[in-house]
């Protein structure tokens, strides 16, 4: 769900998650796509290197060949406007041990400005924001599992495929080796998808239930092949 206050600060919210977006209003549907994915991506970076450094560096290159793309230019305008937004949220989780039952917020960035500088994406999370990564033997914000197509392809061709493929990712690490690891309900990954549409708006309008709801979401999750094959 989403939420917006009188100026214009936004809340997205999930079970045991929260992300809270300042200036809201001034990104494109909140954590715009394009944001996360980067976000994704600098994470995957930092899990390779042991999660050991809160200053991540991902050449421009690698990001494009994890994104699928070509236009160096191109990718080089969204990033900077990618790292103002993730500059602008902080992050909501619920606490363990001592504080169980409580939200704990943090900010993405560290406060060091991110960059691109000779060829590299800079960028330093905050300390907390870092460690809560770490926390847990099931802790789900790991990246041990995240499909490399959830972050290629067209945003306009497969809307969906990001979320599904990054809700699957979650679901995986939570249950790893429990009998439940490779099994998801339909309603879960529907629900990691912003603003899909639901039954009743369909309903309201043209009445087109498998076109606008179980055709787009079987595309998106076909798209994650081969790493990720599913059936009902």
């Amino acid at each position: 769900s989403a939420q917006l206050d009188i100026y214009g600060n936004g809340r997205i919210t999930e079970k045991d998650f929260r992300l809270f977006v300042k200036g809201y209003t001034e990104l494109i549907n909140g954590v715009n796509e394009t944001a996360a994915r980067l976000l994704d991506s600098l994470m995957i970076s930092a899990t390779r290197n042991g999660l050991q450094n809160t200053l991540t560096t991902l050449p421009i290159k690698e990001y494009l060949d994890m994104r699928g793309l070509k236009d160096e230019k191109e990718i080089r305008e969204q990033v900077k406007g990618d790292i103002d937004a993730l500059e602008r949220i902080s992050f909501e989780y619920k606490g363990t041990g001592k504080n169980q039952g409580a939200w704990l917020k943090v900010s993405i960035s560290g406060g060091t400005v991110g960059q691109i500088k000779n060829g590299d994406i800079i960028f330093r999370f905050n300390q907390d924001f870092f460690d809560s990564f770490k926390e847990g033997e099931g802790n789900r914000f790991l990246y041990m599992y995240f499909p490399r197509e959830a972050l290629t392809g067209s945003v306009k061709l497969n809307p969906w495929k990001y979320w599904l493929g990054r809700k699957i990712a979650e679901h995986k690490r939570m249950n790893i080796g429990k009998p439940n690891e490779d099994t998801i309900s339909v309603q879960t990954l529907i629900d990691a998808c912003p603003n899909y549409p639901t039954y009743e708006k369909v309903m309201q309008g043209d009445r087109a239930i498998s076109r606008r709801i179980i055709e787009p979401f079987e595309r998106d999750l076909d798209a994650l092949s081969p790493s990720i094959l599913w059936e009902y």
